[in-house]
């Protein structure tokens, strides 16, 4: 770390001071571990503050399985306040510990949900990957939310980038060479659009 610091350093007029508040760091992994939870946990507060004062949100949801093949529902926010300004944050990563059905989403998320206090009437829209779990059309969790009384109408969206990628993945080479002239005209498109969940 000191001889990092000593060549991102170099050349600064605080130098001597800067270095000698690094030397005097504490550095233990129980220290490290300390406040990298209180960073996260400040992290988290911010989130959930900004949740409560801003005007709209959308949510970006996305089940997938990790490597030790457990089943996650990432959820991504992004918030509209009332000067028009506009935050996307990674919010949380919620482990699905019985299966990914729609079912199994819908009580992770109505959890999440209390956890963070969350004023389902400032939701406007949410987007998916297109996993029949969340966009199933009677067991879906898109499905269920629009059969719970107490839940907003949203919008639904599936994530375009992640369209494009599934058609160009199944594409065959005869299709591809047909359509090249079109591809990077829609690659530029995909590529300028912000969309909530990358793949």
């Amino acid at each position: 770390m000191i001889s990092a610091s000593e060549s991102l350093l170099n050349g600064h007029k605080d130098k001597s001071a800067l270095m000698t508040s690094i030397k005097g760091l504490q550095l233990c992994h129980k220290t490290v571990a300390r406040q990298v939870e209180q960073i996260s946990d400040n992290l988290e507060s911010q989130i959930h503050q900004d949740l409560q004062s801003c005007e709209y949100f959308s949510l970006q949801l996305d089940e997938s399985t990790d490597i030790s093949d457990v089943a996650q529902l990432c959820v991504v926010v992004r918030i509209v306040f009332g000067d028009f300004t506009v935050r996307e944050e990674f919010v949380k990563l919620p482990p699905l510990h019985e299966r990914a059905r729609g079912e199994d989403i819908m009580n992770v998320f109505l959890k999440f949900v209390k956890e963070c206090n969350l004023l389902l009437s400032k939701l406007v829209a949410i987007t998916t990957d297109g996993a029949p779990s969340i966009t199933g059309r009677n067991n879906g969790f898109l499905a269920l939310c629009a059969k719970d009384e107490s839940f907003p109408s949203v919008l639904s969206y599936h994530c375009i980038k992640y369209q494009f990628y599934l058609t160009d993945s199944h594409l065959d080479d005869a299709l591809r060479a047909a359509c090249s002239s079109y591809t990077p005209d829609f690659r530029q498109l995909a590529a300028n659009m912000q969309c909530q969940i990358s793949h």
